[in-house]
C-alpha cells in the first residue's frame, strides 16, 4: 500500500478517470511503473510486529499526525466541542513484549502527550484496563488459550469486548475530569509548536525525504507529477 497523503494526491489528479478509483488498477499502475524502470508499488506500513520499520518511510509522518490532532483540538474548541485523546494498545504491548530501542510508535505517543499538555486535555491509556483484562483471562484455564482472540480481532483492533473495555476507560476519565462541567476544550487561539516535537528516532534516507510515491508514475504523465 502507499502513504495516505500520496493516495489522496493521486486521487485528486485522476478523480475524473473511473479506472483510477479501482484499487486493482492502482496496483496494476505500480506493476507497469516497475516494468518501465520505476520503483513500482511499495509496501509502506507501521510494521506488522511493532518493531522499527526498515523501508525508510512512515505511512503517516509524525508531523502530519500532530498537525491533524492539533487541527481537531482547535476546531473543536471553536465549536465548543471538547477532546479526550486515546492511546491505543496492541497484542504485543498487552503481552509485555519489548523491542530493543523501543516501539516504532514511541515518538507518536510522546507527541500525543505533548499535544495534550499544550491543549490541557486528558489522554486515556488503553494499556491498564486491557492488561488487567488479559491477566484475568490468563489466570483462568478455561479462557487462557483464547485470551488474545477475546480482546483483539487481529494484532491491533479490539473485539466487541475490547471496545467495551475502552469505552469504560474513557467514561472513567470523563467522570474524573468532571465533564461536562469541565468541557475539556483545547486552545483555539494558537497552533501547537511543531518545533517542540520529539525526534522520530528513525534514520530516513535523505533521498526519500518529501518524495511522494504515486502508483501512476509510470502510466500517465500526470502520474509522474503526482509522484514528485
Amino acid at each position: 500500500m502507499f502513504r495516505d497523503k500520496d493516495l489522496l494526491r493521486t486521487q485528486g489528479k485522476f478523480h475524473g478517470n473511473p479506472l483510477a478509483q479501482s484499487h486493482f488498477y492502482r496496483l496494476l499502475g505500480g506493476w507497469i511503473d516497475r516494468l518501465r524502470g520505476g520503483d513500482g508499488a511499495r509496501i509502506i506500513t507501521w510494521t506488522r510486529n511493532s518493531e522499527w520499520p526498515t523501508d525508510g518511510k512512515r505511512r503517516v509522518s509524525l508531523q502530519r499526525y500532530v498537525e491533524n490532532l492539533d487541527a481537531l483540538a482547535r476546531e473543536g474548541a471553536r465549536r465548543g466541542a471538547g477532546m479526550v485523546l486515546v492511546r491505543p494498545v496492541n497484542v504485543e504491548v498487552v503481552e509485555g513484549m519489548q523491542y530493543d530501542g523501543g516501539f516504532s510508535w514511541d515518538p507518536y505517543v510522546e507527541s500525543q502527550l505533548r499535544l495534550a499538555a499544550f491543549h490541557d486535555v486528558p489522554v486515556v491509556s488503553a494499556l491498564p484496563p486491557f492488561q488487567a483484562a488479559y491477566d484475568r483471562l490468563m489466570r483462568n484455564p478455561a479462557t487462557a488459550a483464547n485470551a488474545r482472540q477475546t480482546l483483539f480481532l487481529d494484532r491491533m483492533h479490539p473485539t466487541a469486548l475490547g471496545q467495551e473495555i475502552l469505552a469504560r476507560a474513557i467514561l472513567d476519565q470523563l467522570q474524573t475530569s468532571n465533564w461536562p462541567d469541565n468541557p475539556l476544550l483545547g486552545r483555539s487561539d494558537v497552533e501547537f509548536p511543531l518545533d517542540s516535537l520529539p525526534s522520530d528516532g528513525w534514520n530516513q534516507p535523505k533521498s526519500e525525504v518529501g518524495k511522494q510515491l504515486s502508483p501512476f508514475r509510470g502510466v500517465f504523465q500526470q502520474g509522474a507529477q503526482a509522484g514528485q
